[in-house]
Formats: structure tokens, C-alpha cells, sequence
């Protein structure tokens, strides 16, 4: 990725990995860094329609009733797809992702992608697995005496290949038999539907992002639906919705805002045996549970072994601050990305050991990151995660990717376990410590 002249960056290149952590003092960019991806990962995900598949190779599936895709070859038509599709966004489009005056300067501001970055979200689509659904397109010369039919496509997915599988099931007078169907009707909806079955297949990963100012949002969430459902309301009866209608929030915040109103509604999941270790790990920061009140669109929290909800208000900041993390855990799945500003806030310093402990198994999860942090005790414990792994014969470290931010610029740290990666978290340590043993001295020597 490229992002130029956004805010106080100037010029920032990088390629999308799938944990990337920045790092560096305040207003330097990171949470500016962090939309811009935020603005490709959310384009891929729910704007970016699929066209694998075309009108010559969809005849074939249906007259041969199979037919085999390179998965290299489809990866790269994908990717290129993408590049050009995203890079051509309008400023329009772009500047959503961004609030306020001096951020995104349609003549100046860019961000760019490129293959790379295309092949980091690709990597949770291209895994084993086989999947078959029902595709029931509409053919010419359809037998008068079919009652029903019901279309079957499986579909095997490799690393090296995929394979595609088309049968046709007719049912008259309760017997089933295999029909052949040569020809398409509508030849542009066949195509077009089938590439969006196998987008529903290869793409079904979401995103959440969640933002510094996430307790803010989670205490005045109900204050903030009204809010925007007056001021909708008002454009509406001024017929004013097309041309007034700007976001107040960057679409991140306003994202997020429906990120918690989406997943509240939605009914606790049992979760697979590898989820176990992170959701030990948000119970161990999370150690009751938020309750929400369908009727009055209301948050409490349960408290471990008792039956009274308390007033989700009244909870500790610490709490407060890991609900939509909560809520991301219950509803998370491999492929999903996940954008944290600060993990770290509010938390006690055990409590940031374990926030990377838990977003290191994400890691290993599947979930893509991206994360900024003021923490040492973060950066540190992640540290050791990697390193521990690395000990078992699991070297995780090649899927970080560090950078720093600075009043100068950014600068990639390519080396996880070097000690310049702490440099600025400890030359400020360093520096408080050194005060401390001297002013400890001078009044000694005054007391003596």
C-alpha cells in the first residue's frame, strides 16, 4: 500500500501483512494509517464484486458438468481485478473515511494498493475445503413433464486448483433423475449469478474496527442511534437526503456504531476447540457477562456466580472499554479482520500481558490485525508470545509487520526481536529513572 499526503503523513509505503502494529508517539499518524487501510480491507469485503467466471466457461460447467480453475490463476485475476477497481476510487468515496478539515485533500491525499496487499485478504479464501450449494439457472428446453428441479454445484477448493461440480436433480412424480442441461437462457444473469454464489463462498470474512473512542460510544450508544435517526428523519422531510447527507463521524466511528447495534441482536454461537484459548483469555478480562435488553435496546453486565445486572454505565472502564471485543469474540471467524485502537486502554498492566496474549492467538486464528499501541507491557508480551512459539517449532513472526511512527515519518522495524523496537518506550523509562536516582540523591546529601 501507498498513502500519501493524508493528515500528517507525507509518504507511506508498506505491504499488508497479516498482524500489522504501529507503534510511536501521539499524532503521528498511526490512527490516520489505520483508516486508510481500513477504507481497502471494508472495499474488499462488501463493495468488490466478483467476475471469475464468464459466459464461456459458465456454458462449460453446465454442458460438461464439471470444470477445473488454476487457484493461481484465479488468485491473480482476482488481484488485479482489485488494484484496478480500488485504485480508480473516487474522493468521494475515499474522503468518508475521514472527518474534519486537513485530513483527506482530494487534489493531494492518495492511497494506493497493490498485488501484495490483494494476496494477504486472499489468504483465508484459498484453504482446503469443499462446499455445495444450490444454483438453480434457467435453462431453454426445460422437459414439460419436470415438476421441480433442485441444482446442485459443489465446489472443491485447493491450493493449486479448484474443481466445479454442476448436477441437475429432476423430480416427477416423487422420482428423481439426473437431468443435462446444455444451454443458458440469459447467458449475462447466469454468469453473473454464479460468480456471486462463489463470492459468497470465498469472501464471507467481515471487519470491525475499534476505535479509541469506543466507551464513549458504548455508554451513549442508544443517544447515538436517536441522534442519527432524527437527523435522517429531518433530511427526509427537507428532501435534502442526497445532497446533506455527510457523515458526522468517520465512517470507522459510524461503523462501529453499528458494529455493536448488529452484533448485540445476534444469539451467542458455540465456538470450535481452537477458539478455547482466546476465550479463556477474554473471560480472564471479561470475567461476567454483558447482558442487552431487547425491549428497551439497553446494556448490562452480569456479574460471575450472581443473578443482579448492573447498569452497564456503572461498570469499570475496563470493562467498558473490551465490549466490542467480547463481542467480536463470540462472532469471529477465520478470515475476519480485526482494527484496534489501543488495546491497552484502561487496562492494568496484567491486563495488557493478556490483551496480547489473547490477540496473539487470534493471530494464529486466522484473524487479520491491525493494532496501535502506546504499551511497552503490550509490545513486550507479544514479544514473548512469538518467541515462545518460535521455541515449539511455530514461528509466527513472519506475519508481523512493526512500524514507527515519528514527528519525522514512518519507519518499518523489520526485526520483531530487536531492542531498537522499544526504543521509544524505553529511553522514556529510562529517562524517569535517571531522575528519580538523582533527585533520590541530592536529597541525601541535603538530609545529611
Amino acid at each position: 500500500m501507498e498513502i500519501k499526503n493524508l493528515g500528517p503523513i507525507k509518504n507511506l509505503k508498506f505491504t499488508l501483512d497479516q498482524c500489522n502494529l504501529f507503534v510511536g508517539e501521539n499524532g503521528t499518524g498511526k490512527t490516520i494509517a489505520a483508516y486508510a487501510i481500513y477504507a481497502f480491507v471494508e472495499w474488499f469485503l462488501n463493495k468488490y464484486e466478483l467476475q471469475v467466471l464468464n459466459s464461456e466457461q459458465t456454458e462449460q460447467l453446465i454442458k460438461n458438468q464439471h470444470l477445473k480453475l488454476s487457484a493461481t490463476t484465479v488468485k491473480k485475476q482476482i488481484a488485479t481485478e482489485v488494484v484496478d477497481q480500488f485504485n480508480c476510487l473516487s474522493n468521494d468515496y475515499l474522503k468518508r473515511f475521514f472527518s474534519g478539515q486537513g485530513i483527506y485533500d482530494p487534489y493531494e491525499s492518495s492511497i494506493k494498493i497493490e498485488q501484495a496487499d490483494v494476496m494477504t485478504l486472499l489468504k483465508a479464501s484459498f484453504t482446503d475445503s469443499q462446499r455445495t450449494l444450490h444454483w438453480p439457472h434457467r435453462s431453454v428446453g426445460k422437459a414439460s413433464h419436470v415438476v421441480d428441479s433442485d441444482n446442485e454445484l459443489t465446489l472443491t477448493f485447493g491450493s493449486e486448483q479448484w474443481e466445479l461440480y454442476y448436477v441437475t436433480f429432476a423430480m416427477s412424480n416423487g422420482d428423481t433423475a439426473i437431468i443435462r442441461r446444455q444451454q443458458l437462457q440469459h447467458a449475462n444473469d447466469e454468469v453473473q449469478g454464479l460468480n456471486q454464489l462463489l463470492q459468497q463462498i470465498l469472501f464471507r470474512s467481515s471487519v470491525a474496527y475499534l476505535p479509541a473512542e469506543r466507551i464513549g460510544i458504548d455508554v451513549f450508544r442508544t443517544d447515538l442511534n436517536l441522534s442519527r435517526l432524527n437527523r435522517f428523519n429531518e433530511l427526509v422531510r427537507g428532501n435534502q437526503l442526497a445532497a446533506n447527507a455527510k457523515k458526522v463521524y468517520p465512517q470507522p466511528i459510524e461503523d462501529y456504531i453499528s458494529f455493536l447495534n448488529n452484533t448485540l441482536r445476534l444469539d451467542n454461537q458455540k465456538r470450535e476447540a481452537t477458539w478455547q484459548p482466546a476465550l479463556r483469555l477474554m473471560q480472564s478480562l471479561v470475567p461476567g457477562q454483558f447482558v442487552y435488553q431487547t425491549e428497551t435496546d439497553t446494556l448490562g453486565y452480569q456479574l460471575p456466580n450472581q443473578e443482579g445486572v448492573v447498569d452497564f454505565e456503572l461498570l469499570s472502564s475496563s470493562l467498558k472499554s473490551n465490549l466490542g471485543l467480547e463481542l467480536f469474540l463470540r462472532h469471529g471467524e477465520q478470515g475476519d479482520w480485526l482494527f484496534v485502537d489501543e488495546p491497552e486502554m484502561n487496562l492494568h498492566p496484567a491486563n495488557q500481558v493478556k490483551m496480547a496474549e489473547l490477540q496473539y492467538q487470534l493471530l494464529k486464528l486466522g484473524v487479520g490485525q491491525v493494532i496501535s499501541t502506546h504499551s511497552d507491557y503490550y509490545l513486550k508480551a507479544l514479544i514473548n508470545e512469538v518467541l515462545a512459539d518460535r521455541l515449539a517449532g511455530n514461528d509466527q513472526a513472519k506475519q508481523i509487520a512493526v512500524y514507527e511512527f515519528t514527528n519525522d515519518g514512518v519507519r518499518p522495524l523489520p526485526n520483531l526481536f530487536n531492542d531498537s523496537i522499544n526504543d521509544s518506550f524505553d529511553d522514556v523509562t529510562n529517562a524517569i529513572n535517571d531522575r528519580y536516582y538523582d533527585l533520590m540523591e541530592q536529597l541525601t546529601d541535603e538530609e545529611e
